[in-house]
C-alpha cells in the first residue's frame, strides 16, 4: 500500500480511487510487514543508503513515462 500510493502520488492521484484490492485474493503467506536492517553494511562496510524510498519511487515513475513517451 505505502508504495502504490507513493507511486500514484507523484503523478498527483489518489490510488483508492483506482485499484481495488479483494482480501479473498490475499496468499496465506503473504508478508504483513517487511523491513530491512542495513546496520551491519554500515557497521563493517561503511555504507549508508544515499536515496530515500519516495526518491526511488520518483526515479521510477519518471523512468517509466520517459520510456513511454519514446
Amino acid at each position: 500500500e505505502e508504495f502504490v500510493a507513493a507511486a500514484f502520488g507523484v503523478v498527483g492521484i489518489d490510488w483508492r480511487d483506482h485499484v481495488d484490492f479483494d482480501p479473498s485474493l490475499r496468499r496465506p503467506s503473504e508478508i504483513v510487514h517487511s523491513l530491512g536492517d542495513a546496520r551491519r553494511a554500515r557497521e563493517r562496510l561503511g555504507w549508508g543508503p544515499t536515496v530515500g524510498f519516495e526518491e526511488i519511487v520518483e526515479r521510477m515513475i519518471r523512468g517509466e513515462r520517459e520510456g513511454a513517451a519514446t
